[in-house]
C-alpha cells in the first residue's frame, strides 16, 4: 500500500502499520497487487473518503 502525503510518499510493506494524525491530507493505494487491510478510527470516518477511478 502506497501513501501521498503532501510532501512525501511512504510505501507500507507486509506487516506494516501507518499512523495519520487527524487533518493530514494523504491518499492510499494498492500498489501490491495483494489485498489490502485499513483501519480507520474514530469510527464513523466513511463520510470523508472519496472514491477514485483506476487508471
Amino acid at each position: 500500500m502506497t501513501f501521498q502525503f503532501e510532501d512525501c510518499e511512504v510505501v507500507a510493506g507486509t506487516g506494516t502499520f501507518v499512523f495519520v494524525p487527524r487533518g493530514v491530507v494523504h491518499t492510499a493505494r494498492d500498489t501490491g497487487g495483494r489485498p489490502m487491510r485499513g483501519l480507520l478510527s474514530p469510527g464513523d470516518a466513511e463520510h470523508i473518503l472519496q472514491p477514485v477511478e483506476n487508471p
